[in-house]
């Protein structure tokens, strides 16, 4: 587990703490979590389907979708490609992208000052929610 947060999830690798690593794991090894994984990988005949449909930016309901979103997003991120994040923005009619550098997949913990911000401000902001 260290190897792979340490590999995909973060742009700095030697950043992220042991006692971190120790935490998302003990996590991740929860009963409840191994009874019904969040995501599993997709194998056997259909694996290729499957992973084609796992790609939320391909779904076609996201054109509809009418709520105020904010996405954001690590230009450095190697578990979701760095276009993902604009194609969600150009298919969602109000959706409000942030991308930062020097950030991969974890932006709430590598950039979590910017992140709690960001957020606090979406959802504060009164007209996010207004019909």
């Amino acid at each position: 587990m260290a190897t792979f947060i340490r590999n995909y999830l973060v742009y700095d690798g030697d950043s992220v703490p042991d006692e971190l690593i120790d935490l998302r794991y003990t996590a991740s090894i929860d009963p409840e979590v191994v009874a019904n994984p969040p995501l599993s990988r997709p194998s056997g005949l259909f694996a290729l389907r499957t992973l084609w449909r796992m790609d939320l930016t391909r779904d076609s309901r996201l054109a509809a979708l009418q709520t105020p979103t904010l996405i954001l997003w690590g230009r450095d991120d190697k578990v979701n490609r760095p276009s993902g994040g604009p194609m969600l923005q150009n298919i969602m009619p109000n959706a409000e992208l942030v991308m930062t550098s020097r950030t991969g997949h974890w932006m709430q913990w590598e950039r979590a000052d910017l992140f709690n911000q960001m957020v606090g401000e979406f959802l504060s902001d009164s007209t996010v929610f207004r019909p």
